[in-house]
């Protein structure tokens, strides 16, 4: 992960406490992830957002808005593929999402 980033997410709300969160997640998703996005998640927890950018990123598990809940929710309600994440919040009928 870039050096960078923890000076971005250097502050205390943002550090992960408990990391069986973001693997019991991924479990219960049945996917795979890449080690970045792994080691994000295992290191941050959101949700994360900067007034620039249009978009709050969700935190794998945290909050009862995340991106398990809204995942499962498209899954179920919209047939996504296993293979995406969606990691925004849902809004104007659009979502952000990761594939995998």
């Amino acid at each position: 992960m870039p050096e960078r980033l923890d000076e971005v997410l250097g502050e205390e709300i943002y550090k992960r406490e408990d990391s069986n969160l973001v693997q019991d997640a991924l479990i219960r998703l049945g996917v795979n992830v890449s080690d970045t996005f792994h080691e994000f998640f295992i290191q941050y927890a959101g949700p994360f957002w900067e007034e620039h950018v249009p978009f709050e990123l969700l935190d794998i598990a945290d909050e009862e808005n995340n991106i398990e809940s809204y995942t499962l929710i498209s899954r179920k309600e919209h047939g996504f593929p296993k293979q995406y994440l969606v990691s925004s919040e849902m809004s104007a009928n659009a979502v952000l999402d990761w594939i995998l």
